[in-house]
């Protein structure tokens, strides 16, 4: 994501919809812990809006965050959440100055990950595109979230190493791309290491229930 700043401390991974609903709602794909500001799965008072911000023009809303995976302290969580994009907003998130790289595809599973890790991968974000090389998949990781360091178990945690500079706060939500595969969201680092989400498992129904897809065809390639 290239095209604004979003008024949250954190990045986008994704232009996503329901499966299979070409006419219907558009998401961003990003974190819980930025969309919603929160360590629990919300509830519908979550202050929870997103705004684009960018240069020489006004603030303009995105939408509502308004679909959360599981999430949160007792859980089996999966770090990510949906803003439904609002029309108004269609078009500068559509645009293709809005997106740095745009994913045509997602990891099919844990096996797939192993094999695009032949190539670099790149973290995606608000900032400079960070190149990362693939360590290990582990499972039921405990992450530390928050000032107080509230442990929270996730489901599944891709680890990657970078390969240039070092994860930062606002890289949460970023994608991690093996060229226009996403392999998954970036949640966490703990100093060069990248701690992210597959892709696999973001666009199953233990994530979000209807199940996602990617809605990279809605976007200007030009």
């Amino acid at each position: 994501m290239v095209g604004g700043e979003i008024d949250l401390p954190g990045s986008v991974a994704a232009l996503v919809r329901e499966t299979g609903q070409q006419n219907g709602a558009v998401y961003l794909l990003g974190c819980h812990h930025v969309f919603f500001r929160s360590l629990v799965t919300p509830n519908a008072s979550a202050d929870a809006t997103a705004r684009l911000r960018s240069e020489g023009q006004n603030d303009q809303v995105l939408g509502p965050a308004t679909r959360a995976a599981p999430f949160g302290p007792g859980l089996r969580s999966i770090d990510a959440a949906l803003v439904e994009l609002r029309a108004s907003a269609m078009a500068t998130v559509t645009g293709g100055g809005f997106w740095r790289r745009v994913a045509t595809g997602i990891v099919r599973d844990d096996h797939h990950v192993a094999v695009v890790s032949q190539v670099t991968w790149e973290l995606q974000s608000r900032y400079d595109p960070m190149p990362l090389d693939y360590v290990r998949t582990i499972f039921d990781q405990e992450i530390p979230y928050g000032s107080n360091h509230i442990p929270i178990r996730i489901a599944e945690v891709v680890v990657a190493t970078s390969l240039g500079r070092v994860p930062m706060g606002g890289d949460s939500g970023g994608a991690v791309m093996a060229g226009p595969i996403l392999v998954g969201l970036h949640i966490a680092s703990d100093g060069p290491l990248s701690y992210s989400i597959p892709a696999h498992l973001l666009f199953s129904a233990q994530a979000f229930t209807p199940k996602i897809e990617l809605a990279s065809d809605l976007i200007d390639a030009k």
